[in-house]
Parts: C-alpha cells; sequence; structure tokens
C-alpha cells in the first residue's frame, strides 16, 4: 500500500483556450481523387466534439439464419470542430484561382474535379472565416517519381547496381515495397518495407532490415517484390507521424504549427509511381 499526504479533495481547474483554426489541405499533380482540404477548428477540454441532431439514421442488415432483413435505427451525430462555411481556394504566382466547394465532414473539394495541380509550380491555400484570421500556406507540388532501370533482377553480391527513379520534384521518396502474392501464395506470411530518403536512388542493404530480414524469415534465395517510389513534399513525413502519435502523450500542440500562418495543420503534397515488380536474388 501507498501513503501520501496532500488535499485529495476535487480542485477547480481553469484553462484559457482560444480556438484555432486546424487545417490539412493535400494536392496531388496526378490523382484528382487527393486534392481535398480538412477545415476545422480546436476545441477545449469541455467542449464536446459531436452533438446529438433531431435527425436519426436508418440502416439493415440481414439475418444470416433465417434471410429477414432487419430495420434499425441509431442517432445521428454532428461534429462540433467542423467549418462548413469557410471561403476556401488557392492562386498561383499568376494569381489564377483555383476554387475549392463544400463536400462533407469538413472536405472541401475542387470545384472543377478534373483539375490536376502542376508539378514543381508553387501554390497558396487561403481559408477566410468569419470568427478567424485568414489562414494561409505555402506549398510546392510533388512529382511524380518514374523509375529507371535497365534490369528488375539484382544480385545482392554485386556492388555496382541501384535502383533509380526520376528526380520529381520532392522533398524526401518513401520507398514502399511489399511481397508478390502471386509469388508467395502458399506462404501466409506478410512483408512490407517503408523507408524515406533524400536522393533519387536506393540499394539493398541489409542493416536497413536489422529487425526483419525478408530472406531469413521466408527461406529463400530469391525474393520477389512490388516496389513504388512516393515523392512527397516538406511537412508531409512530419505531418503523418505526429497522426500516428497523437495518443501517445508526448505529442503538443506546438508540434502542429508547420506551414500555416493563422493555423495549425499542414499543406502537403504527394505523387505515387507506378508499381515495379523487382527481383533480389542472393
Amino acid at each position: 500500500m501507498l501513503y501520501s499526504c496532500g488535499d485529495w479533495s476535487p480542485q477547480e481547474v481553469t484553462i484559457d483556450h482560444e480556438p484555432m483554426l486546424n487545417i490539412l489541405a493535400h494536392l496531388s499533380s496526378t490523382n484528382t481523387n487527393n486534392n481535398f482540404v480538412q477545415v476545422g477548428h480546436t476545441l477545449s477540454i469541455s467542449e464536446q466534439s459531436e452533438i446529438e441532431t433531431d435527425s436519426v439514421i436508418t440502416a439493415y442488415w440481414i439475418d444470416g439464419e433465417t434471410g429477414d432483413t432487419i430495420q434499425y435505427e441509431y442517432p445521428n451525430y454532428k461534429l462540433t470542430y467542423i467549418i462548413e462555411d469557410a471561403n476556401v481556394f488557392f492562386t498561383n504566382l499568376n494569381l489564377d484561382t483555383i476554387l475549392f466547394d463544400y463536400f462533407s465532414e469538413g472536405f472541401y473539394l475542387p470545384a472543377d474535379t478534373t483539375f490536376l495541380f502542376e508539378a514543381g509550380e508553387e501554390y497558396r491555400l487561403n481559408v477566410i472565416t468569419d470568427e478567424f484570421d485568414k489562414a494561409i500556406g505555402d506549398i510546392i507540388i510533388a512529382g511524380k517519381p518514374e523509375f529507371v532501370l535497365e534490369d528488375t533482377i539484382f544480385h545482392l553480391n554485386e556492388n555496382n547496381w541501384a535502383i533509380r527513379w526520376t528526380d520529381a520534384t520532392s522533398y524526401k521518396y518513401n520507398i514502399e515495397m511489399e511481397l508478390d502474392y502471386e509469388s508467395y501464395q502458399n506462404n501466409r506470411n506478410y512483408f512490407e518495407y517503408e523507408v524515406s530518403l533524400e536522393e533519387a536512388e536506393w540499394s539493398y542493404n541489409s542493416t536497413d532490415f536489422t529487425f526483419y530480414d525478408p530472406f531469413e524469415s521466408f527461406e529463400k534465395d530469391t525474393l520477389i517484390v512490388w516496389m513504388t517510389i512516393q515523392s512527397v513534399s516538406e511537412y508531409y513525413n512530419e505531418y503523418f507521424n505526429l497522426d500516428d502519435n497523437i495518443g501517445l502523450g508526448y505529442i503538443t500542440i506546438d508540434d502542429f504549427y508547420m506551414n500555416l500562418n493563422n493555423g495549425l495543420g499542414a499543406v502537403i503534397s504527394s505523387a505515387k509511381s507506378d508499381s515495379q515488380r523487382i527481383v533480389f536474388i542472393k
């Protein structure tokens, strides 16, 4: 048992919180579905993140034993931190304007659904609301990497090879590898590898797999994978690393001051290469 002196009665705590805009914008030069701006604001610890509305949602499911269709209803909740009436648009150096319209749950999408942002060009996000100061953020659009390979079969005992791709507009490159499932369909183990580089090339290095060597795990002399290169802008990896670790207790609000003025969050961009089948021979 532990004993301690002190006042254990309830203590009154006062928290002075000034709400701030909280924004995530992602732009793509290759995929129109990856262009969006999410606009919300921060809440104090005493504010509810969602409230029940007067409406209900009706859903259905089929009973697997009887085949009957069962109808049920549950309350509809509205998020309190989203902003639905912001004026959201981008401008380029020529002062052309790209408008974004409200879609749902704080997301704004391009008014022109076919529009693609130009790789290597700089754009400025503008978010105007009634309650907050205008938020702005600048971004250079990431370009799509393309593999530049004379061969796709690599012998690891040779030191004169590297997997290369075009030097696209990028702050960093994220390499992603997954097993070729057709080649390992009888092996249920799963292999996925990710690493970030600044150079436009990568060579297999056994130290990259200190905790998990795919050759040792699969007891094979040949490893067949699908490789994808993702070109990302500044703050892309930093933002999603924060998002992954937000429940661990050491992330503070200061970590979310990135490349926005008058707002938390980030304006980011990414573009993925096509998948390339690569064979490593040990």
